[in-house]
């Protein structure tokens, strides 16, 4: 069909940004939620048939009962499951106490920062849309997104890290990747990298002779070069 045209065309505009497969991963899982739940619920096919009733819609869908595929036909059988085993009449009580707890947590409301993530990616599709001239209007132009209680970062102390970095070489003292291992702990906390960007890290990113990684890390940030730390001093 073609709204799952367009979703493989955002997809690879976002494969040309250079997003993470992460991102990219989690984009294309939460649009083919949506997509799926409008066809469902409300037979839609044509892209430029979506209104903003629908889609906060599927906002409210996602406040109070999650996702709408979520893990799909597995999590609708695992529902079924659970339910039998709390409405027999077996007496164990400890196994209805908790199949209980096990669908509470299947049915349980996405947080407002996946929310808030979900509906970027919806908002972002949308853009994508009218943009590219695949349709007249953007239905998401305002809705709002829910906000986020920011929350102080927790921090490891100095010699918590020390700690870390030398239980590396003691769990691997005879490994031939010993050094290895403790040197992508190095990179992570000196560099502050991500792991994704870790992983991503060549041999000619890395300058030897100042200690210094080359070339753009990340998008919009560090733009010529990220001083790798060495023994505490830049």
């Amino acid at each position: 069909q073609l709204m799952d045209k367009y979703l493989q065309e955002l997809i690879l505009e976002l494969r040309l940004e250079n997003r993470s497969i992460n991102t990219i991963y989690n984009y294309e899982l939460s649009l083919k939620d949506y997509l799926e739940y409008l066809k469902t619920e409300y037979k839609v096919s044509d892209i430029n048939k979506i209104t903003k009733s629908q889609v906060r819609s599927y906002l409210r869908l996602l406040s109070k009962n999650g996702s709408f595929l979520f893990k799909g036909k597995k999590r609708s059988k695992q529902i079924t499951t659970i339910r039998k085993i709390i409405n027999s009449n077996d007496d164990n009580s400890f196994n209805s106490e908790k199949a209980k707890k096990k669908l509470e947590k299947l049915e349980k409301p996405l947080s407002p920062k996946s929310i808030r993530r979900v509906m970027s990616s919806v908002k972002r599709f949308h853009k994508f849309l009218l943009l590219s001239d695949f349709a007249k209007e953007d239905p998401t132009s305002d809705i709002v997104l829910p906000k986020i209680q920011e929350k102080l970062p927790e921090h490891l102390r100095v010699d918590e890290i020390e700690k870390i970095l030398n239980n590396v070489l003691v769990k691997f003292n005879n490994k031939p990747f010993k050094l290895r291992n403790r040197a992508i702990c190095e990179l992570l906390y000196g560099c502050g990298l991500r792991v994704s960007e870790l992983c991503n890290l060549k041999m000619g990113n890395i300058l030897f002779t100042s200690m210094s990684l080359k070339g753009l890390i990340r998008k919009n940030l560090y733009k010529n070069y990220r001083i790798i730390k060495k023994n505490g001093n830049k």
